[in-house]
């Protein structure tokens, strides 16, 4: 304990010479060599990250911090803050659009399966939304590129849906699976066109959407175990909510979770190059949990306030609504 005080107070005492040295290299070497000579360079280097972060931008304990390879990182900097109401509320909307396009039918990019209106519109309409949000974020001369682009997919869209749209062929097959990634090209052309050095720039944003579609179906399949489970714990005690509901959740999911996804790991106030490699699927989980909290807590309350007091004896009765209530529990 003893030592522990000394080194704190050591630290302390050197924050405030350093403090006493700004601007003076010298008197900062004959510092630096005092504090070596006594064996307590670790010191010297933890206050030296210290006044650094305190004095943001000052050359001479930056240029220390580089000789000594004092690693200053970013903590003393916030994270980039989400406007989580924004992103919420655009996903929610695009979700609802997604589900009526879809019109009750499954909502995957199969012409003979899905409704038209979903295949041919899906891409374009998650394209417009994550261009929509970026130019939020930008505000400025580059918003036309996306207010073009959404123009451009907007055509191609039309296009489509007067050409295949009431077909089933390979043509209408072949346009419905490359509709999507042809309109993942067209926000990434102009999110990084006018950036310095495109290809360094459209290379990052390649690596940042593997990541948005990881994290966009971790938010899916956690979504339907969320939705599944919800299902099995009133099925088990009689009560059928109907299944067709299901393909209207799924419908909505895959419309509004791609831009839920897309900014939960990537800061939009910053090119695609310099991304903070803190924002990656560790994060994710902990959004994730957030995010399904309110949710978990309402499907909870009804089911402990309303059904267990209704069909108290029916774990006793029948094994599988036992094993139901122990897997809610775990989960």
């Amino acid at each position: 304990m003893a030592a522990n005080a000394l080194e704190a107070g050591d630290g302390q005492s050197l924050n405030d010479e350093l403090a006493a040295r700004q601007g003076d290299p010298a008197a900062l070497e004959r510092l630096y060599q005092r504090v070596r000579a006594e064996g307590n360079e670790v010191l010297f280097r933890e206050a030296l990250r210290q006044c650094l972060l305190a004095h943001p931008g000052d050359v001479l304990y930056e240029a220390w911090a580089y000789r000594l390879g004092v690693d200053v990182g970013r903590g003393g900097e916030p994270r980039p803050r989400r406007p989580w109401p924004l992103l919420i509320g655009m996903s929610v909307v695009l979700g609802l659009v997604s589900a009526l396009l879809a019109g009750g039918r499954p909502p995957v990019p199969d012409p003979g399966e899905a409704s038209p209106w979903f295949w041919v519109g899906w891409g374009p309409l998650v394209a417009t939304g994550l261009m929509a949000y970026l130019a939020w974020h930008e505000r400025g001369r580059r918003v036309i590129r996306y207010v073009l682009a959404a123009g451009l997919l907007g055509l191609v869209a039309l296009y489509t849906g007067i050409t295949l749209g009431d077909r089933a062929d390979d043509a209408a097959i072949l346009a419905a699976l490359h509709l999507p990634f042809l309109s993942w090209a067209v926000v990434g052309a102009a999110l990084c066109l006018g950036y310095p050095d495109p290809a360094r720039q459209a290379y990052a944003y390649l690596v940042k959407s593997v990541e948005v579609v990881l994290t966009g179906g971790i938010f899916f399949g956690a979504g339907m175990m969320f939705v599944g489970l919800t299902y099995g714990i009133f099925a088990v005690i009689g009560v059928e909510l109907p299944e067709e509901d299901l393909t209207w959740v799924a419908a909505w999911a895959v419309g509004a979770l791609p831009l839920l996804a897309a900014g939960s790991v990537y800061d939009a106030s910053v090119p695609p190059a310099e991304q903070d490699a803190r924002t990656g699927l560790t994060r994710t989980v902990r959004i994730l949990a957030r995010l399904l909290l309110p949710l978990a807590l309402g499907v909870l309350i009804l089911y402990v306030l309303w059904f267990l007091p209704v069909y108290f004896r029916k774990p006793f009765e029948e094994r599988d609504v036992l094993i139901v209530y122990n897997l809610t529990i775990l989960a």
